[in-house]
């Protein structure tokens, strides 16, 4: 009886040493998609097998990553956010159960047939799971719908099956944050995040990509492509009165390839405020604050920035210009 309650003690003592140790053999790479798969990215083998071996029609791509639940948390919001200004899908954030839904099916199904803009909806859903204090899992499913019409003509929601790009794509994004996201991968203070990001442009970045001007300073971080579109990312700091300061995107800002091709801005950011054509904020004098540009319509195969004009306009001064050259493009 003693060897038998031994063993049952044995068993239960070595059960989350073989749960940890049997969740990180699942660290089998996922095949990383760094350009944004646009459109319904469905697979038609899938489609026709789907009810079979995923009889609730969702496509599931999941990771493993060796880091810690709060770090991994952050880079998927970051990641989610990306994905939503991208791909135009509604974010829906769930704090507590550490889930994040990017979904434009409830839009569209409360719209009447005769108003449909699109033939297809989809809902991703981005799920992260602890493992320990050092493993985290990142499960990503993607559930797609299609207009079919029956015999009748009657027309009517049906389920195929997503190829997993855009689950891939999502999680390539969580790495890439995880090992060269801008944002400080532990909950620093704002300002601590600033002197960081600092630290990678004076390491990274030629002096001509710093700009003086109008008594602000501008830091341009990086510019990196994902699909066809490209997001540049700055730091700002205004060194006179505080003032509230506007970026102009549109036609007013624009960048041109290696190629001469020309993109124009299509959505700007500073601070918290992001608006499609001029967004503002407030900058009080020394403090550093963010900003992104996006440019659309990129070429998918274009690796360098030759020139970036942008147009900015200062409360009580005349609106100015501002360029930087030779901006390297990165995934």
């Amino acid at each position: 009886m003693k060897n038998v309650i031994l063993g049952v003690v044995l068993i239960i003592s070595a059960c989350p040493l073989i749960f940890s140790q049997e969740n990180q053999k699942q660290n089998k790479h996922f095949e990383r998609v760094t350009a944004y798969p646009d459109g319904k990215q469905t697979s038609l083998g899938g489609t026709i097998i789907g009810p079979i071996t995923t009889p609730n029609g969702v496509k599931t791509e999941r990771y493993l990553f060796a880091k810690s639940y709060d770090e991994v948390w952050d880079a998927t919001k970051q990641a989610t956010q990306e994905f939503s200004k991208i791909g135009k899908r509604p974010l829906k954030t769930d704090e507590e159960m550490r889930r994040i839904s990017n979904s434009n099916i409830e839009k569209a199904r409360n719209e009447k047939d005769t108003l449909l803009q699109t033939s297809w909806i989809d809902e991703v859903m981005t799920e992260v799971t602890y493992i320990d204090k050092t493993h985290t899992r990142v499960t990503v499913s993607r559930k797609v719908l299609e207009i079919k019409t029956d015999s009748n003509g009657k027309r009517y929601w049906a389920t195929v099956m997503s190829n997993g790009k855009i689950e891939r794509w999502i999680l390539t994004q969580i790495e890439d944050e995880i090992n060269n996201g801008s944002y400080g991968r532990e909950r620093q203070s704002e300002d601590s995040e600033v002197n960081t990001l600092r630290k990678i442009i004076k390491r990274e970045t030629p002096k001509t990509w710093k700009v003086d001007s109008n008594f602000f300073t501008f830091d341009l971080q990086r510019c990196r492509l994902s699909g066809t579109t490209v997001i540049c990312e700055f730091i700002i700091t205004n060194n006179d009165r505080d003032r509230k300061l506007q970026i102009r995107a549109g036609d007013s800002s624009k960048i041109y390839d290696e190629n001469n091709n020309e993109a124009s801005g299509n959505k700007a950011e500073i601070a918290n405020s992001g608006k499609l054509w001029e967004p503002g904020a407030f900058l009080i004098n020394g403090i550093s604050t963010r900003a992104r540009i996006y440019y659309e319509n990129v070429s998918s195969n274009a690796r360098t920035i030759a020139r970036m004009d942008v147009r900015l306009c200062p409360e009580g001064s005349d609106c100015f210009y501002i360029q930087f050259r030779n901006i390297p493009l990165r995934d």
